[in-house]
């Protein structure tokens, strides 16, 4: 809540002058106490008499210097106050608008000023009325918000003057030092003016007598002043600050006060369960958690036991658990996934309920297919508890986990009487349909005109006296409005099969009995047995596919998707050979244009197949033509995903909170098709090439418009370090042109810096620039050229000049005279330029490749999209290091094209169909289901 008061502060020229003073529930102090953190004055006649610095003014009409105090508009000098060291106008004038007791105005809760400038005053032309608006918002944030109109041509640059000291008015230069200060802005036109009080009295001179007695000297205070830039009526290339006739002034500034809410993470012992310590975790935060009563008791407001032996024996209503992998029922305890049937733990009557009789994780735990990895994070943040659920599997598998935490916000010993009191909203139209065994029949029921229709307030004691009625029940979560999940359902559930009242309770926490209708819950998830009804959002989880479950504050707004679709990509699937019994696939998309084949050892390229400028088609990548030269002869790993550190680490040995690790197989992926996509996942196990964590990780082939898209993503349960990269080797004049061929091509690179080496290749940690050396490839330059020149042999990693933009950056063009190019993309911060050295050197036997060819030194190029390499020994590089919660993505394309002169088509089709394959956020330029490229290029240009 926001109270607005309003009261006189003293009377000038005859009229009242008024303080309006907004005061919310919270302070804006860590311990509770307000202080004020701007410097000002006690009374009226201080800022009418000695506010020279102007404290907490508003200024204009234009807000900063003029140079001179003049400037021309339409031909016409017009000379203005020069009252900044007499040379030049600042902050309005000698009057300004600090000088003028404003009419207000009050609205709810925003206050109105308003004036007019009159033609002349202080030497600008033109009457301009202004109306500035206050507000305080119930998130502690103070908004400004500037309008104004003018009768003819003018200036108008409005900002607040205010003065900060966030340890208070009071305290002076010394506090002022510890501010921690950072700024949006990377270039010379700032949008905001930063003054530090450098004109406030020196130490030597007389301080300001300020508020409550306080004195003001040099640095007591900062000023951030939005704005436009200073001077720019006399700088063309500035935003102009130049008014008209019919248009309106408009400028806002928002000063947001966080106050945060310090929480403190303590750990302690609670227990041993089959010889492992259990571990208790426990936020506490400085206004409690989030269940003060409106007196400020605090109360613990969820079911539970006091100790570890009570879970393990007694939680058979699992209080607080994370339940899965299925978290509600499913009907007979069966489901189907591609033809196979499988049969899970019966632990609810003929059905399945709550993941089993243990629980989940392995593969075929309670019938589940897949081995599993799944990542529950918590965190109490601002007296919100947060909970998120991650989960990757490397086989198709169902999954729908959620928190079933049984709450009593009267207290967890409240009872059913505590519980009836509660007033309950649901954001949800329709609930799922049950049978007399709780099991969905697949049909959704409006829920108006029925007990179900909580979307209003409702006392739960009436509806479930009135109605007799017990909540076990799944609600649609409607699309639209404020919700506080990503799930698309949430089971209500009044705990109605804890011991009814003349049964024996079950003891919980300090001995409380807890009883039927104890407590709610309110479990977010998709709806129950939603994997027997197609209909339903699904619960199936397939390997590429990351499940995330979120409930925290967000307001979801679905959005329509639409694609544009291209010529048709075919997928096929053979087998390309067998390893150890196991059969190895290969998986190959012909398209019009193109033709990719992929097998699934070591999720290696085999082949491209794209047409020249004469429409002759050729392999471009180097590799093999059967398993047993890759399994036995790919010492260059040709084509093959490289991890789970892409690069060199300096001694073959990294350290991850202390511990050190050492480090030196392809192995056969498993591999699932979506579609279009051909997904292939594997769980690389705890200490595998000496690296900590199980990692899983599902990189994604899929091939459209003429290009590869490659995606990895990768999950771990211990902190581990990531640099995934696709290794192949290219030759655009063919895998068989060898060096010739190489040196033919052309290439261009979007990166200024390269990571200097030591002699053995390995990061010294230092980046240079690339302007004046061989390694500017900025600009297209023929390889043969640059490599014979400076004798180069290219094996290093350039920093992507645009690394961090939304959506995938341009990272380099390559193209050769007989018409191919490609392009690539990706969002990683580097690429690896690699002219393949290591290859047999020409007086050496050639490595054998695919049609018996020799494949040596020079013989093609990789560009590995990848983290900068040896990044875990080097702080300013870009983060290796995956933790668990988060997830590794790493995405890249291969785009290939043909240009008849030996360059890309410029060609308006081309152009379009190049922008529309990578903006970001094409969804969003297609939601109103305009299709046309003018309206799509418009939207891009405009944008």
């Amino acid at each position: 809540m926001v109270y607005l008061t309003e009261q006189e502060f003293g009377v000038w020229n005859d009229e009242v002058v008024k303080k309006y003073t907004w005061r919310t529930d919270s302070g804006f102090n860590r311990d509770g106490n307000l202080s004020d953190v701007v410097l000002g004055f006690d009374d009226l006649d201080s800022y009418v008499n000695r506010n020279t610095d102007n404290f907490g003014c508003v200024v204009g009409r234009v807000a900063n210097r003029i140079a001179d105090g003049t400037f021309q508009l339409d031909g016409r000098t017009y000379s203005l106050a020069r009252n900044w060291r007499g040379i030049h106008h600042l902050h309005g004038g000698t009057t300004g608008f600090d000088k003028v007791n404003w009419n207000s105005v009050v609205s709810g809760n925003k206050v109105i000023f308003s004036r007019v400038s009159k033609d002349g005053e202080e030497g600008y032309p033109g009457d301009l009325l202004i109306n500035i608006t206050y507000e305080v918002t119930d998130e502690d944030t103070w908004c400004i918000e500037y309008r104004g109109v003018t009768t003819e041509k003018t200036l108008v640059n409005l900002t607040n003057h205010s003065y900060f000291n966030l340890a208070g008015h009071e305290t002076g230069a010394q506090e002022l030092y510890n501010h921690i200060i950072n700024i949006n802005a990377d270039n010379d036109q700032p949008s905001i003016t930063f003054y530090t009080g450098n004109f406030l009295p020196s130490d030597d001179l007389p301080a300001i007598p300020g508020k409550y007695g306080v004195s003001y000297s040099r640095h007591s205070g900062l000023c951030l002043e939005a704005q436009k830039c200073i001077d720019a009526i006399h700088h063309p290339n500035f935003p102009s600050i130049v008014l008209k006739p019919g248009e309106v002034y408009t400028q806002k500034t928002e000063y947001r006060f966080d106050i945060p809410n310090m929480v403190h993470l303590a750990e302690q012992h609670f227990g041993t369960f089959n010889n492992e310590p259990v571990r208790k975790f426990t936020w506490s935060t400085d206004t409690g958690f989030s269940v003060p009563a409106k007196n400020g008791e605090i109360k613990d407001v969820v079911l539970g036991f006091d100790t570890i032996e009570d879970y393990v024996t007694k939680n058979a209503r699992f209080f607080g658990s994370t339940i899965g992998r299925c978290a509600n029922r499913i009907r007979g305890g069966t489901f189907q996934l591609d033809g196979v049937t499988y049969h899970l733990a019966k632990n609810n009557g003929e059905n399945h309920l709550h993941g089993g009789i243990v629980g989940f994780n392995k593969d075929g735990e309670e019938g589940y297919p897949g081995d599993m990895i799944a990542n529950v994070i918590y965190e109490v943040v601002d007296n919100s508890l947060l909970v998120e659920f991650l989960a990757v599997t490397h086989k198709k598998t169902i999954i729908n986990m959620t928190n079933h935490s049984y709450f009593n916000l009267a207290g967890h010993d409240a009872g059913a009487d505590g519980l009836y009191d509660h007033i309950i909203t649901v954001n949800a139209d329709r609930v799922t349909e049950t049978s007399a065994d709780n099991i969905p029949t697949g049909r959704l029921l409006k829920v108006g005109g029925t007990p179900f229709d909580l979307r209003a307030p409702v006392r739960l004691g009436d509806v479930m006296v009135l109605h007799e009625r017990l909540f076990d029940h799944n609600f649609c979560v409607s699309p639209t409005g404020e919700v506080y999940s990503n799930q698309p359902g949430v089971q209500v559930y009044t705990s109605y099969f804890l011991p009814a009242p003349q049964d024996q309770p079950i003891v919980g926490k300090q001995g409380t009995p807890y009883h039927r209708h104890a407590a709610f819950c309110l479990e977010t998830q998709v709806y129950p047995d939603a994997v027997n009804h197609p209909h339903f959002p699904t619960v199936i989880l397939k390997p590429g596919d990351v499940y995330r479950h979120k409930f925290s504050v967000f307001v979801i707004n679905p959005l329509p998707c639409y694609t544009l679709r291209f010529k048709m990509v075919h997928l096929t699937d053979e087998e390309f050979g067998k390893l150890q019994g196991e059969s190895v696939r290969r998986f190959t998309w012909r398209a019009e244009n193109i033709s990719v084949s992929v097998i699934s050892y070591g999720a290696i390229i085999q082949s491209i197949r794209v047409p020249d400028k004469n429409g002759v088609t050729y392999d471009v990548v180097l590799g093999f033509d059967d398993l047993e030269s890759y399994v036995n002869r790919n010492e260059p790993h040709l084509g093959g995903t490289i991890g789970r550190c892409a690069n060199r680490i300096g001694g073959a040995s990294f350290k991850i909170d202390g511990t050190t690790y050492q480090v030196p197989k392809n192995v056969n992926w498993k591999s699932t098709v979506d579609g279009n996509k051909v997904i292939f996942s594997y769980l690389s196990k705890d200490g595998e090439e000496g690296y900590p964590g199980n990692l899983i990780t599902n990189v994604t082939y899929e091939v459209k418009d003429n290009a590869i898209y490659i995606d990895f993503v990768s999950i771990t349960d211990k902190k581990t370090v990531v640099n995934l990269t696709n290794h192949s080797y290219f030759n655009l004049a063919g895998h068989d042109a060898g060096a010739q061929g190489l040196f033919d091509h052309v290439i261009s690179i979007n990166a200024d810096k390269i990571t200097e080496t030591t002699s053995e290749s390995i990061p010294t940690g230092r980046l240079l620039d690339v302007g004046g050396t061989p390694f500017d490839l900025r600009t297209p330059t023929r390889l043969g050229d640059v490599m014979a020149k400076d004798e180069l042999l290219f094996d290093d990693n350039f920093c992507v000049s645009t690394f961090g933009c939304t959506g995938l950056n341009f990272i380099s063009r390559v193209s050769h005279p007989n018409g191919r190019y490609l392009e690539v993309y990706s969002n990683q911060p580097g690429v690896q330029l690699y002219t393949s050295y290591y290859l047999p050197a020409p007086e050496e036997a050639a490595l054998i490749g695919k049609g018996g060819v020799g494949y040596r030194r020079h013989g093609a190029f990789c560009l590995e999209t990848q983290n900068y390499p040896d990044a875990v020994h080097h702080r300013d590089f870009p983060d290796a290091v995956l933790k668990p919660g988060d997830i590794y993505t790493h995405k890249v394309v291969f785009k290939f094209g043909v240009a008849k002169s030996g360059g890309p088509q410029n060609n308006i089709v081309s152009i379009f169909l190049k922008i529309i394959s990578f903006t970001p956020n094409i969804d969003e330029i297609l939601k109103e289901k305009r299709y046309s490229a003018i309206t799509i290029l418009k939207f891009i240009i405009t944008s």
